[in-house]
């Protein structure tokens, strides 16, 4: 395995008083051959001493590695370039003792290469390759993809950021603050497209080396220095591993062997999005391949980036945390924000009035704002949910921009006077506590549907509405108050009765 002459010195210069003047470059070299005058190389790193070199001008003539056993004029250093060092001379000290060092620790990374070749000709993953590289690595190291998911972390870093549930656990993310960190720093969005390693400060210093997916960013290869500055063999074994990493990712098109869950459906919904149009056989195919039916109950939620930094990058990363946040769920990126579908009949949490603070805290700390669909029966109506939810935010951030979310329901009348039916068909602009009762009065017979429209055909007159359907007064009155118990409506409220006046008109025409 072919080394940079900075490893080589880091090594010897605990045992032998090395010096150098001029910072080393990266360049590798192959193993160790002695200096001779009359032969010179490139290639190699050369050992040399004041036996070899009758004059110090003669090793001008060699342009690569080279180790000197003495002492050697400033000048003349300076003058031969980047790599080069000296080590003084003794009696315990010549060439050969030197020559033998060296080899020592080309065999020692040599062993590592051997292992690690192994590794990726025998399909082994990326937790194997660091695994393997825990006696090069002395810093904190970790891989992540483009979602900011932990792909492998090695010892030091697992001990320092993980509990031990976090471990097990394939897929556990970096946390929420210190990607909305990154996200927001422009530096941190050019950096991904940099070819080789490269420094980048949070608040530790980063080394980093990107992988790449048919010339798209994919995910990084970092080491911090947490535990000590970087030196010439980070810089080093980062190259090779993130060499490593890429070469493996290659092979298994990926960080894991595995098709995410989801995939189907999110080109499903995105297919449903941009064009509208349905194809129920393979809509069928794709829900039923994971678990979820047609006629589950459904709601969308648009979320918007209020930060322009945020949106593509922050938009992977944000996309599977949502799922991870809610079982039975799938987010993608679309146009200017993220639509986050839910199944509700899978996530029943989503239904409670404690999803929405979880929300609150998501949209808080990602600098973002929602827009939230009502609950439908129909996978088919994700169009028409995904408007309303466009629908709430639209109207509701241009009312009240403080607010983090905005549903559908409590901008329906607002949306309905602004667009009528020219964007979504009545079933989804009307009233859904109407629909409450017909669905009430299918199955106990109760009419409370017809009761409360004959309410409304009565200009609020409770004796005509009652002489008018044949029933007592107060039987009238004890079936008004049922009503407002089963749909949750409130009379007293105006605007209440003018959505529910225009929904009662709407689905009789």
């Amino acid at each position: 395995m072919d080394l940079s002459l900075g490893i080589i010195y880091e090594k010897l210069k605990d045992e032998f008083e090395c010096r150098n003047i001029m910072e080393f470059s990266d360049r590798i070299y192959k193993p160790p051959r002695y200096f001779n005058s009359k032969n010179y190389s490139d290639s190699n790193l050369l050992i040399a001493d004041s036996e070899s070199v009758q004059e110090e001008k003669e090793i001008l003539k060699h342009s690569g590695a080279l180790i000197f056993i003495g002492e050697i004029d400033d000048e003349i250093m300076k003058k031969y370039g980047k790599d080069i060092f000296t080590i003084r001379g003794g009696d315990k000290v010549d060439a050969r003792i030197i020559f033998n060092k060296v080899l020592d620790i080309y065999e020692h990374f040599d062993r590592w290469y051997v292992e690690t070749e192994n590794i990726i000709h025998e399909n082994k993953g990326l937790r194997q390759l660091l695994e393997a590289s825990s006696e090069y690595l002395d810093n904190p190291f970790v891989i992540v993809d483009s979602e900011f998911t932990y792909v492998a972390v090695n010892d030091i870093y697992s001990r320092a950021h993980f509990n031990d549930e976090d471990e097990k656990d394939p897929h556990t993310k970096v946390p929420y603050n210190e990607v909305n960190e990154l996200i927001t720093d422009p530096e941190f969005t050019r950096a991904e497209k940099k070819m080789d390693i490269f420094s980048y400060a949070t608040s530790v210093d980063l080394l980093c080396y990107n992988i790449w997916k048919q010339g798209k960013f994919t995910g990084r290869v970092i080491m911090s220095n947490e535990k000590r500055p970087f030196n010439y063999t980070d810089r080093f074994v980062l190259r090779y591993l993130g060499q490593c990493t890429q070469r493996i990712f290659n092979i298994m098109n990926g960080f894991y062997f595995y098709v995410r869950e989801y995939n189907d459906l999110r080109s499903l919904v995105s297919k449903y999005l941009e064009s509208g149009y349905v194809v129920f056989d393979s809509t069928e195919r794709v829900l039923n391949e994971i678990g979820w039916r047609r006629d589950d109950p459904y709601m969308v939620i648009n979320l918007r980036f209020m930060t322009p930094e945020g949106n593509t990058l922050h938009a992977r990363y944000l996309c599977s945390e949502l799922e991870k946040k809610c079982k039975g769920s799938c987010a993608l990126k679309h146009l200017n924000g993220v639509v986050w579908l839910i199944n509700c009949n899978i996530c029943k949490k989503a239904l409670s009035t404690e999803f929405y603070s979880e929300i609150a805290l998501v949209l808080r700390e990602g600098l973002l704002k929602a827009g939230i669909s009502r609950v439908y029966n129909d996978f088919t109506s994700l169009k028409s949910l995904y408007e309303q939810a466009v629908g709430a935010f639209d109207i509701g951030f241009e009312e009240d921009e403080m607010f983090w979310y905005y549903k559908y329901e409590t901008y329906a009348l607002d949306y309905f006077m602004k667009f009528g039916t020219s964007r979504l068909a009545k079933e989804f602009v009307v009233s859904p506590k109407l629909e409450i009762l017909k669905e009430h009065d299918k199955k106990s017979n109760s009419g409370y549907y017809d009761t409360l429209k004959m309410y409304f055909d009565k200009k609020y007159n409770a004796a005509a509405a009652a002489a008018a359907l044949f029933i007592h007064r107060s039987t009238f009155i004890n079936r008004m108050e049922k009503i407002r118990e089963i749909a949750q409506i409130d009379l007293e409220d105006w605007g209440e009765r003018i959505y529910l006046e225009i929904s009662f008109w709407l689905m009789s025409n």
